[in-house]
């Protein structure tokens, strides 16, 4: 068993075997998984030694072709996947005929507004380094773009460091073509690195390689808004598993990446590269997809097609980025029934929220009763129930909710005991005494 197989292992624990049934299918995904850990785990170790015999070209492992540039030569690989083609189950093709005018709304940035697949570049890099200071090389670049009615991955290798001027200089030319990134986790590494880079070998002055500051369709933000509280984490093989249904086999592990890299150039084996450049196109391949699903999931209006907590993780969006009305259609939109007490309580919480923001009192005060009697110890919402209904003339309703916070004992705060006289002064005579209790909020 190979060193990151036993650490994964001791990390997750031994299910406890039961040889009367077969395992369910997630463990028997986590059992293919980790076989495929110790299978990468031991090729590195067969690539990190002397070659035993001299290695294999690179483009009989690599098919590809030399590019050339006035910096000199970039070795190119190019796939090419008909728009009907499929990744996982997914269609590679669809997010091209979608319309995206509505991703600008969800994800905060008006530079977004004309955004549509078409004049989108998909960039993924794989790096000598999980830091992305200036000594951090990208040394493949993955480019996903639509040409006519094909999907192509355009992957740039590094053969040897002497090359990275001409690598990125048909970078350049990428980023100049299209005026849409497209990334997951963009914005935090790959662009980092790259600026740093382009620097570096003096293709752009600093103030012209802000990359960050380009229009930019972070996936893995967008992701984690709204799946937010669904899995353990949002990273890009947890949502393939997950939505996209693919599972990689035999996939180099991450943080394998660099010493792939490092023995690729000591003993100039292919394969190394060659394991990293299929990691790198399920990457890009899996963005393609990912971002046609998010901008289906994005659509800030009622529908079936999400599940009852996306749409919840869709309204707070929509909230946070004050699209009251959009927030305010897709919570009330969304199915109750199958939701679990803390997705309820959120839920209600931003119904309220949004009822305020569009001065809409009478539905703030039924999500804020609402929100009460499915958590009686939120005295916040409890308090501020107390206040809407005193606010809407609905004096007898609002001393119950004054009454149990002086009885919870929130009364002693002074801004509340002020609301509790406030609200015993309003109430009628007949609701103030042993009887007040029973009128229902």
């Amino acid at each position: 068993m190979g060193l990151l197989g036993a650490r994964l292992r001791r990390t997750l624990g031994e299910a406890p075997s039961s040889p009367a049934a077969p395992p369910a299918p997630p463990a028997r995904r986590l059992e293919s998984q980790l076989a495929g850990y110790d299978r990468a785990q031991a090729r590195m170790t067969r690539w990190i030694e002397p070659p035993t015999e001299p290695p294999a070209p690179l483009e009989s492992v690599l098919p590809g072709a030399v590019w050339e540039t006035d910096a000199g030569p970039v070795w190119v690989v190019e796939r090419r996947y008909p728009l009907a083609a499929r990744h996982g189950d997914r269609v590679v093709g669809d997010l091209f005929e979608r319309d995206c005018g509505h991703l600008e709304r969800v994800v905060g940035d008006t530079r977004l507004t004309a955004f549509n697949g078409d004049e989108a570049l998909f960039l993924d890099i794989e790096a000598t380094g999980l830091d992305h200071g200036a000594g951090t090389v990208a040394f493949l670049i993955g480019l996903g773009f639509r040409d006519g009615d094909e999907v192509v991955v355009r992957q740039l290798c590094l053969r040897s460091p002497g090359e990275e001027r001409a690598l990125l200089m048909v970078l350049q030319e990428h980023l100049e073509r299209f005026p849409y990134l497209v990334s997951f986790n963009g914005k935090s590494y790959d662009l980092t690195v790259l600026q740093n880079r382009l620097v570096m070998q003096r293709l752009y002055s600093k103030a012209r390689s802000e990359l960050k500051l380009r229009p930019h369709l972070d996936l893995l933000h967008l992701s984690k808004n709204l799946y937010r509280g669904i899995w353990a984490d949002t990273r890009l093989q947890t949502l393939e598993a997950n939505v996209l249904g693919l599972h990689r086999e035999d996939d180099i592990p991450g943080h394998l990446v660099p010493t792939c890299w490092f023995a690729w150039l000591r003993y100039a084996r292919p394969e190394p590269l060659a394991a990293v450049a299929r990691h790198n196109l399920d990457d890009v391949l899996s963005m393609v997809t990912l971002a046609d699903l998010l901008v289906v999931d994005a659509i800030p209006a009622p529908t079936g097609a999400r599940a009852p907590v996306v749409s919840l993780n869709l309204a707070r969006v929509l909230y946070r980025r004050g699209s009251f009305a959009h927030a305010q259609a897709v919570a009330d939109a969304i199915d109750k029934s199958t939701m679990a007490p803390d997705e309820l309580a959120m839920l209600h919480r931003v119904m309220a929220d949004t009822a305020r923001r569009l001065g809409a009192e009478g539905e703030r005060a039924g999500a804020l009763a609402a929100l009460v009697a499915l958590v009686p110890g939120d005295d916040g919402a409890r308090r501020e129930l107390t206040t809407v209904l005193s606010r809407l003339g609905r004096h007898a309703q609002a001393l119950v909710h004054a009454d149990e916070l002086d009885r919870r004992g929130a009364g002693a705060a002074p801004p509340v005991r002020r609301l509790i006289e406030r609200v015993r002064r309003r109430a009628p005579p007949a609701a103030v005494g042993p009887t007040a209790s029973a009128v229902v909020g």
